[in-house]
């Protein structure tokens, strides 16, 4: 992909239009997450990150303003079990809490202030049941103990409390205190998979909460109207997707084709791939989404370049991704 400031581990700084190992295969990577200018991975319970670093998003202080080789954001044995970048920050899951670090402009490292840090700093404590992490630009999710909590930007209603205020430390989403799942904060709402359904708030201007009108949901919505057992959801930064019995559906925006299927967009959830298709994850970029089906990845949307209008493959079938 795009190599801004490193972000794909090339030392080499032209774009790269095919995989490329960062990391080398058997050094134990168990989770890994990008964002705009930088990547983060945990590596045997440690967190490695490279690319971008003006704001300490790499989890070390550096002389130079990127690194185009992974530095040890948190070291090893901290416990680190999951990892996610957002646009000028990272978070972690470590031993049942979460720390984070780089750019805190908005609350989004969670510690109750509003100061940037490099070193990891303290969002959930450690042993409280935290998991199912996930983050966006400015703000994060984090389930605790079946809990949906969020934190950070808050500008149009995406961290679910009925307001627009911003939250400097993890606050409960208005009536999930039990039974979430999958967290998915996009660009400005929110979606999170709750028992069998899929609830949404935040902007909704180009349908992205799925809700069949355009109208801002600021605390979750009902459940959508998506047919099939929901196993995973993804929410990109106007359009949103989920797994439905192996298939993928999706609503919002689709200027760059980002849910697979013609049209300019839509406010209900559309089929991309049918039910059995074999997907069991997906993860939504900016404009562009991807699935994993059957051991393979396929994706459609924003390729820098073009627009691929429909799913297609990027890695073969049969290729053990997980």
């Amino acid at each position: 992909g795009a190599n801004y400031y490193g972000a794909t581990g090339d030392a080499v700084a032209d774009d790269s239009l095919s995989p490329y190992d960062a990391i080398v295969a058997g050094s134990g990577v168990t989770s890994l997450s990008t964002s705009g200018g930088h990547t983060c991975a945990v590596v045997n319970g440690r967190v490695q990150c490279w690319g971008f670093n003006n704001d300490g998003q790499l989890g070390v202080v550096l002389q130079a303003a990127e690194s185009t080789v992974p530095v040890a954001a948190v070291p090893t044995g901290s416990g680190a079990t999951s990892v996610a970048a957002g646009g000028g920050h990272a978070c972690a899951t470590l031993n049942g809490g979460v720390k984070c670090w780089g750019l805190n402009n908005h609350g989004q490292l969670g510690n109750g202030t509003l100061v940037s840090s490099a070193p990891p700093v303290t969002a959930v404590a450690e042993g409280t049941g935290a998991t199912g992490l996930a983050t966006r630009a400015s703000h994060n999710c984090v389930i605790v103990a079946g809990a949906a909590k969020c934190w950070g930007l808050n500008d149009w209603g995406q961290i679910g409390l009925g307001n627009s205020n911003d939250q400097r430390a993890p606050i409960q989403v208005y009536d999930l205190a039990s039974g979430a799942g999958v967290m998915a904060p996009g660009g400005r709402h929110t979606c999170a998979l709750v028992g069998t359904g899929v609830r949404c708030w935040g902007r909704n201007d180009s349908g992205q909460l799925g809700l069949g009108h355009y109208s801002y949901i600021y605390t979750p919505s009902v459940p959508l109207a998506i047919t099939g057992t929901i196993t995973d959801v993804a929410a990109g930064n106007v359009h949103t997707c989920a797994v439905a019995s192996g298939g993928v559906q999706c609503w919002g925006e689709n200027y760059s084709r980002q849910l697979g299927i013609s049209g300019l967009g839509f406010n209900l959830p559309q089929q991309t791939m049918p039910a059995g298709s074999g997907v069991t994850r997906i993860a939504a970029g900016g404009n562009s989404t991807c699935v994993i089906v059957n051991g393979g990845v396929r994706c459609w949307g924003n390729l820098y370049t073009a627009n691929l209008s429909v799913p297609t493959v990027i890695v073969p079938d049969g290729s053990n991704v997980t």
